[in-house]
């Protein structure tokens, strides 16, 4: 696919720079890296036309020698003789703020855009046995077992953010624990504090416990949402590539959680990760189409060779191979009536609500339906709407 066909079109720019990433003015480059609680790797925030938000790597090897260069002005991105309008979207600084027990904030929460990012504990039971996923950039990813942030440290650090910018959705990720119950123990204290404190949707992003009662008691909790993230879909590759999760859960494991989730939570907010571009593409969509058939919403998340896996030198698809993909998680999720607004904030994926602007839809319904999921009063309500049905489902004992 050319750049002209590209440019044109805000998801199928998302997904090149995605995969090929951004160089950034010299100024700018310097600033980023020098700010504790911004993610090189992870990337610059641009939101691009009709709304959509990509997060763009700029600091690796693929980065360099990307044909997409951001303006020294930071209003526009140059790409083969054409200047694209964008945003440039400035995180939340949490550099310097620290809780009262001294935690630095910028550790425990990251806001994309309206998407806040908490994480009680960074550290990944996989790491330390070396039985990590090997496509999965371990920087940054160990954090001393008693360096944890309790209730009130992320109470606080919320309420920090409350007063920059509200969110509308957390994101409340606890990291692989080698347990029965897979960390669900140890992330209920941080949802019921969160549904106590704040009227906001909550997804919890968890391993599957082998005890499937616990996912109840996630939802009882006061998760709104709830994601397993499998990443591999193909059984042999995925013993390959996840050799922790392969052996601590096993992949029958993740498809138990996700199924029992699908049939407990409401429609559209039992997810699941997978990365495109390490397995073949078939097998994918063969992923794709078994997930949303079982009532389970795929995040498509794009493999890009970043410096610290150990599959750096792998080469990335392009745009065009990866198209029938997205277009399949699209016709999939319309096919089995389950909605996808859960994923509208990630700038690190392709979501299925951004693989409608390119389906065929007519262009009024295309402008009006990010109108309405781009709506804060939207989200609003919608977190009251849960509460209201866990009450009625939900009864203490």
């Amino acid at each position: 696919m050319e750049i002209e066909d590209i440019v044109k079109d805000p998801v199928f720019l998302k997904l090149d720079l995605m995969i090929k990433g951004i160089k950034l003015p010299v100024f700018l480059q310097k600033r980023l890296n020098g700010e504790s609680d911004f993610s090189a790797i992870e990337g610059i925030e641009i939101e691009l036309r009709k709304g959509i938000k990509v997060k763009a790597p700029y600091n690796d090897r693929i980065a360099i020698n990307s044909p997409y260069t951001l303006d020294s002005d930071m209003r526009a991105i140059l790409a083969g003789g054409y200047s694209i309008p964008i945003r440039v979207m400035e995180p939340i600084r949490l550099t310097g703020k620290k809780t009262s027990s001294g935690m630095a904030m910028s550790s425990i929460a990251h806001l994309y855009d309206k998407y806040l990012a908490i994480t009680p504990s960074l550290a990944c039971g996989y790491f330390g046995e070396r039985l990590g996923c090997i496509f999965c950039p371990s920087y940054g990813t160990a954090r001393d077992g008693a360096d944890v942030a309790g209730t009130d440290d992320v109470l606080e650090t919320i309420r920090t953010v409350y007063r920059i910018q509200k969110p509308s959705a957390i994101l409340l990720s606890i990291g692989a624990m080698k347990a029965e119950d897979a960390g669900m123990g140890f992330a209920e204290k941080y949802l019921r504090a969160i549904h106590k404190h704040f009227n906001v949707m909550t997804i919890l992003e968890i391993s599957p416990p082998r005890d499937t009662g616990w996912i109840e008691t996630a939802y009882g909790a006061g998760a709104d949402a709830i994601c397993f993230n499998i990443d591999i879909f193909d059984e042999k590759l995925f013993a390959e590539l996840c050799p922790g999760k392969a052996e601590d859960n096993g992949r029958h494991l993740y498809m138990r959680a996700l199924s029992h989730a699908s049939g407990f939570f409401p429609m559209g907010t039992v997810m699941t990760h997978l990365i495109v571009g390490i397995e073949p593409l078939e097998s994918t969509i063969e992923g794709i189409e078994y997930l949303a058939s079982n009532g389970i919403v795929p995040i498509l998340s794009v493999f890009r060779p970043v410096n610290t896996s150990m599959m750096k030198y792998y080469t990335p698809l392009s745009v065009e191979e990866l198209l029938p993909v997205y277009k399949a998680v699209h016709c999939s999720l319309r096919r089995h009536s389950i909605p996808a607004v859960w994923t509208k904030y990630m700038g690190f994926a392709i979501t299925p609500a951004e693989a409608r602007l390119f389906a065929c839809r007519s262009r009024i319904k295309r402008r009006l339906n990010v109108m309405v999921e781009n709506s804060g009063l939207i989200d609003t309500a919608k977190a009251g709407m849960l509460r209201m049905r866990r009450s009625l489902r939900v009864r203490e004992v």
